[in-house]
Parts: C-alpha cells; sequence; structure tokens
C-alpha cells in the first residue's frame, strides 16, 4: 500500500532491471562461510545466479539495467545439494540463517488478543481483535528499484526493512487467529533475495491467497514470474500510474524501465492470473486516465485500483501534485463509462461516494475488509492508518453513506478544507485550508 513524491534518493538497492533474482537455496558450506553470507557480507559470490532477459526482455530494457548498479546478492547460486533457507537482510539480524523448515512449526495457542504499541502516525496505544481479520498486508521494507516522483518513503525510511524471522513469524501468528490473505508489498518486493522463501512459507502455513504488489520491472522475465507462481503466489498487482513512455520514465526517473514495465505486466496477464493495476493519480496523471483505461485493457488487464496522491512524510511538500477531489471525480466518470464499456473493473480508493455522485457505488474502502499492516516500525489496523480517510467534516452528518464513508485524508483538508464536500451536501463549509497550494 500503500502501501506516494517529491524526493529523491541517494541510491536504490537493486537494478531496474530484467535479471533473475538470486536463488534463495544455496550449497552447504562450511560453517564459517555460512556466516559471512547469512551476515551479508558485501562481497560479490561469483555466478551469484542473476541471468540476463533474454527474449523476454526488450532491448532497451537490459540497456537500462546495465546503466544501473548492480545488486549485491547474498546468497550463492542454487546447485544440485541444497537447503532451503531464510536469507536475512544485512539491515536485518545478524544471527545466523535457520531453514525454513525448522520454522513452520505450528505456532502455540493465541492468547486471542495481540498487543499493538502504537497506530501508525498516530501514537497511542491499541489491541488488534483476533478471528476478525482476513489480510495480513506485510511491507518488507522501504527501499525500491525505482525512485517515483509521488512517493512517502523518505531515505532513512529506505534503510528499513523487516527480517525474515519477523516475517516468517508474523505469518505464522496470524495464520493462527484466522488469517487466510497475505501481501507482500514494499518499498519493492521482488528485490528481496528471500522473497520465494516467505511465499513458499506463506503456503505451507496455510494462506489461501498471496498476493505480491510489485512495480513489475523483474516480471520482464517471465521465469521470474513463473518461479513466484511455483512458490505459491496466487494474485498480482502491478503499479502503473501512468501509460506513456516519456511520462512514466519521468515518473520513476529511472530511464529505460518503460519496455520492462510493459513486458511484465504483459506476462502477468498473459499467465492468466488477472493483475490488478495500481494507478495512483496526481495533477499530471489525472487527464489521462481514461486513455490509460484502454491502453490496458488492451494488453490484458480487466482490474485496475484508482488512489488519490498522498502529501505525507517524504512527499509532504509537494502540493502542486494533488488534484481537487471534485476534477478527479470528473476524470473517474469518464474513466468509469470508459471501463464499462471495455470490460475493465474500476474502484476508488479516497474519493467519498458523495462526490462520486451516480458512480457511488465505485468508492472502495480496503479497510472495512479489515486488514492488519505489519511494517519494520509497527504493527496496526490499516484504519489506522494515516493514508486512509479518518475525518468527518461536519457537513457530513445526516448523508446516508456516512456508515459506509471513512471521510476525507486529514492532508486532503489541510491543502483544500472541506467546501467541496459542503456544497455537494448543501451545507456550509467548516473546515479551512491550513496550507497554501503552489500555483502553477
Amino acid at each position: 500500500m500503500e502501501s506516494t513524491t517529491g524526493m529523491a534518493p541517494a541510491r536504490t538497492a537493486c537494478t531496474a532491471s530484467t535479471r533473475q533474482w538470486p536463488s534463495i537455496t544455496r550449497p552447504r558450506r562450511s560453517p564459517k562461510r555460512a556466516r559471512t553470507a547469512s551476515s551479508g557480507c558485501r562481497r560479490p559470490w561469483r555466478g551469484s545466479g542473476w541471468a540476463g532477459g533474454g527474449e523476454e526482455a526488450s532491448a532497451s530494457a537490459r540497456s537500462s539495467a546495465r546503466a544501473l548498479p548492480r545488486p549485491t546478492p547474498t546468497l550463492a547460486p542454487a546447485t544440485a545439494t541444497v537447503e532451503i533457507v531464510a536469507a536475512i537482510p544485512k539491515s536485518a539480524s545478524r544471527r545466523p540463517n535457520r531453514s525454513f523448515s525448522s520454522t513452520l512449526n505450528p505456532c502455540p495457542p493465541c492468547t486471542g488478543r495481540v498487543s499493538v504499541a502504537r497506530r501508525h502516525g498516530q501514537g497511542r496505544a491499541s489491541t488488534v481483535s483476533s478471528g476478525g481479520m482476513a489480510l495480513l498486508d506485510v511491507i518488507l521494507g522501504y527501499d525500491c528499484n525505482l525512485a517515483c516522483d509521488y512517493c512517502t518513503i523518505t531515505p532513512e525510511m529506505r534503510r528499513r526493512a523487516l527480517s525474515t524471522r519477523r516475517v516468517l513469524d508474523a505469518l505464522k501468528s496470524a495464520v493462527a487467529e484466522g488469517f487466510d490473505r497475505v501481501s507482500f508489498t514494499g518499498g519493492e518486493p521482488t528485490i528481496r533475495t528471500d522473497l520465494l522463501g516467505l511465499v513458499r512459507a506463506a503456503r505451507q502455513v496455510g494462506y489461501r491467497d498471496i498476493k505480491v504488489q510489485s512495480n513489475g520491472l523483474l516480471f520482464a522475465h517471465r521465469p521470474n514470474l513463473e518461479r513466484l507462481v511455483e512458490a505459491g503466489a496466487t494474485t498480482f498487482h502491478v503499479s502503473i500510474h501512468t501509460h506513456l513512455r516519456e511520462p512514466y520514465e519521468a515518473l520513476v526517473r529511472r530511464a529505460g524501465t518503460y519496455d520492462a514495465m510493459v513486458a511484465g505486466l504483459g506476462h502477468v496477464a498473459a499467465a492468466g492470473l488477472d493483475p490488478v493495476a495500481e494507478v495512483i493519480l496526481k495533477a499530471d496523471t489525472l487527464p489521462r486516465l481514461p486513455d490509460a483505461i484502454r491502453w490496458l485493457e488492451a494488453r490484458g488487464v480487466r482490474r485496475a485500483d484508482l488512489w488519490l496522491v498522498s502529501l505525507t512524510d517524504g512527499n509532504r511538500d509537494a502540493i502542486a501534485s494533488l488534484p481537487r477531489m471534485t476534477r478527479a471525480a470528473e476524470v473517474m466518470a469518464e474513466a468509469f463509462d470508459v471501463g464499462d464499456a471495455l470490460g475493465v473493473t474500476l474502484r476508488s480508493l479516497h474519493l467519498p461516494p458523495c462526490l462520486l455522485g451516480a458512480y457511488a457505488d465505485r468508492a472502495h474502502d480496503p479497510a472495512a475488509e479489515r486488514v492488519r499492516v505489519l511494517t519494520p516500525d509497527d504493527l496496526f489496523d490499516l484504519e489506522g492508518s494515516k493514508l486512509t480517510p479518518q475525518v468527518h467534516v461536519p457537513a457530513c452528518e445526516g448523508c446516508a453513506d456516512r456508515a459506509r464513508c471513512r471521510g476525507v485524508r486529514p492532508d486532503y483538508l489541510e491543502v483544500y478544507g472541506d467546501a467541496e464536500i459542503a456544497a455537494v451536501r448543501g451545507a456550509p463549509s467548516s473546515v479551512q485550508p491550513t496550507r497554501l497550494a503552489v500555483l502553477s
């Protein structure tokens, strides 16, 4: 979800390439060599197992990969004699790796409630009740192989990641409480050398739906996608945001990545995996939304989620990128019509139903599905996230949609106030902007 802008990280941890992940398996070694590998040694492994995209990737994508820093895998390639291990990221625990087989024992009976130190961005104590949630959303880390101009992740946040052990423990305890779906996201989850192992672990402990949310670049090399599916991944969300070459590469700030994105998305669709396109709506991308839906349909995509750009953390100062909700609703209405004609299902995740008018039924509240989110910093209920609409203004009183609407995000009200909602409700405006929008 997310885990969205305006910041330029100093580096990225992996290339925006079509090369294959390092294998999560390795040959047996002496204890000394094993400890070096598990502690994140930065000495490159010879014959690391990263392969070029071959016929599955475009020449321009491979050229871009050569221009970017080469990743430093922490594990050796698979051989005939292997043991499955948990690849500990260098930013995580330095304890020796343990085999997955030793970590998948059923967890002891749960006490019924999980204490959470604080809700994300709210700083207050809370609890998460067991048994009522379906989805465990795991943000593996904040690092990425792109540098999108809308990203909320700060350079300091990029250094933080969950350890493999922490994820495995969360998978076991959550499934014991009744969770049956899990999502792996980031940052970019495909740059994690332990991703395949985590997907396998999720399948082994009983998750029926295993989602990977990715920018899709590494799926341009089809074997990467095939390995994930074989490991147990069932659902794929691919971040698109805009469908034209130059705007896309300007947005992600990585030249030569457009072809890899298109190839990766095409492979997911061609495999019959029914991908969901994730589209961030910004002031500059919003006008192209109807055409983007046509473009997606032509490539076999039948579902898309529409998100309003967020002004938090690393993107807090990109005020000009946030479109007014009334303008977004106008363009989305056209996009909904295009989608209906082409058989593409669209959902709006940040606009309240009252502003969608005849398309109010397209409003979707992810928090209504009762999602628990695990990040490198916290464990919280999605409804407590600062990325989720949280504010009902006085004009919302008496609205027929109040029970299913979570209101408006605080970062939006800071810029535009509640005038749009007040107008559609026929009520006086009572929340004034506290931040000045940048005039272009």
